[in-house]
């Protein structure tokens, strides 16, 4: 029984492998891990866990999670990118959130290169496989959610909102303006950027989405063909020694 663990800027992502399987999954925010991280050691009780994977670009929840899984007598494995047997066409690779290169091990692994990789976390990153299993590059721009965010905090009238699909784009209430708003100009904007990321290519590519709202998302994309919501978690236990 293997676990991996994936700590993102906002939430850590728990999944449980049984014979090369998820067997079960979920989610905890960071804050909440940092007031009381008894609330892993409390779901991790329930299974006979051998051996542990982490993808963190929190470095501050390293000593956390390293304490709690010492109670189970487990020694979790960090991984870096210098760790990743993967061609890295980067300027500086330190720079890279290894979040980003566990991604394409996964892509590499289970799906059609070349890639594009459109990861909808607290920053949406859009990053490029070669056809030959390479990492070129790619796009960060700020997640759906800041965005939205900065909408209900940087402005006294418009309220939180969810961020659904509206039923029209011309919106006839605050809410519904800001929701088509967020939706449709999220879509426009990873739409765009992959246009120009295959125009600069000069051939077009598979496209994977993944991440929080990937479901939410992905499936109006014009270009998005395939949303995995687990690909990182994937991408850990591939790379389970």
């Amino acid at each position: 029984m293997i676990l991996v663990i994936d700590i993102g800027n906002t939430k850590a992502h728990f999944g449980i492998y049984i014979k090369d399987k998820l067997s079960a999954h979920w989610s905890l925010l960071n804050s909440e891990i940092k007031r009381n991280n008894n609330i892993i050691s409390v779901r991790l009780k329930e299974y006979n866990i051998l051996k542990c994977t982490i993808s963190c670009v929190v470095p501050s929840l390293k000593d956390v999670f390293n304490k709690i899984l010492d109670d189970f007598s487990l020694t979790p494995v960090f991984i870096e990118y210098s760790s990743i047997d993967i061609p890295i066409y980067y300027n500086n690779p330190s720079e890279l959130g290894v979040d980003r290169i566990i991604n394409v091990v996964a892509v590499i692994k289970l799906y059609e290169i070349p890639c594009i990789i459109v990861d909808f976390g607290t920053a949406t990153t859009i990053d490029v496989v070669s056809d030959k299993g390479e990492f070129i590059g790619g796009v960060i721009v700020p997640g759906i959610g800041v965005s939205a965010e900065t909408l209900w905090t940087k402005t006294e009238k418009l309220p939180h909102i969810e961020i659904n699909k509206p039923k029209t784009v011309i919106g006839k209430n605050t809410i519904d303006c800001m929701q088509s708003g967020i939706f449709y100009g999220s879509i426009g904007q990873v739409d765009e950027i992959i246009k120009r990321i295959m125009k600069e290519l000069g051939y077009k590519t598979n496209v994977i989405a993944t991440g929080g709202l990937s479901n939410i998302i992905g499936k109006y994309s014009k270009y998005i063909k395939k949303v995995d919501e687990f690909l990182i978690l994937e991408g850990l236990k591939i790379l389970t020694r």
